[in-house]
């Protein structure tokens, strides 16, 4: 078995060639708003997802900011993956606090994270 964690700016790496079909499952935790265009990061989990894999993605989708973002919405990227042969497994959000000590912070920040379970044909 083989797992990796990897950061924004080394995600995109795994488009190439020897990557092909390479994993069962991918998480993206609080990672998939993070691109300037989220169709790349999807390009990049339909290559390395073996058919029969499993995508599960959780967190909000706060984009950056600026002029050449490309911002999907949570239906909008569930409509993508279908397109390309994925199946929704289950959909859903929860609360979650995003605050280092939030049981004593004065404005401890929630998202309301998006949760998709996913399978590719």
């Amino acid at each position: 078995r083989r797992v990796h964690g990897i950061g924004t700016g080394t995600f995109e790496s795994y488009s190439a060639a020897p990557f092909t079909w390479s994993f069962d499952c991918v998480v993206t935790a609080f990672f998939i708003d993070t691109a300037v265009d989220v169709g790349s990061y999807l390009d990049v989990i339909d290559h390395v997802l073996n058919p029969g894999g499993f995508w599960l993605n959780a967190g909000p989708l706060k984009y950056p900011t600026g002029d050449n973002v490309v911002r999907l919405s949570l239906s909008d990227i569930i409509h993508v993956m279908q397109e390309r042969g994925y199946n929704v497994i289950e959909t859903g959000h929860v609360a979650v606090v995003y605050s280092l000590m939030p049981d004593i912070a004065m404005w401890p920040d929630f998202y309301n994270s998006s949760l998709v379970l996913m399978r590719k044909h």
